[in-house]
């Protein structure tokens, strides 16, 4: 669970993404800012909620066209 704001840079890239939860408060939402570069791997049967209409969320992710932000499966298929 993320509860305050955190930044997926591309040096610590990559990331493992298994049930991830992003919440802040009812006046002051958590960003997860997501870096271009950044390769996000999904683990398979996982779920990304970004707020649940009181405690507030946002995903701040905008990649460029030479660092793209991937985001692609934990397994080959």
């Amino acid at each position: 669970m993320i509860t305050e704001d955190t930044v997926w840079t591309k040096a610590g890239s990559t990331y493992i993404m298994y049930d991830v939860q992003i919440f802040g408060d009812e006046m002051i939402p958590v960003i997860l800012t997501i870096e271009p570069g950044v390769e996000v791997k999904i683990e398979i049967g996982s779920s990304m909620i970004v707020g649940n209409g009181t405690a507030k969320g946002i995903i701040r992710a905008i990649g460029t066209d030479s660092e793209k932000i991937r985001f692609t499966a934990s397994y080959d298929f």
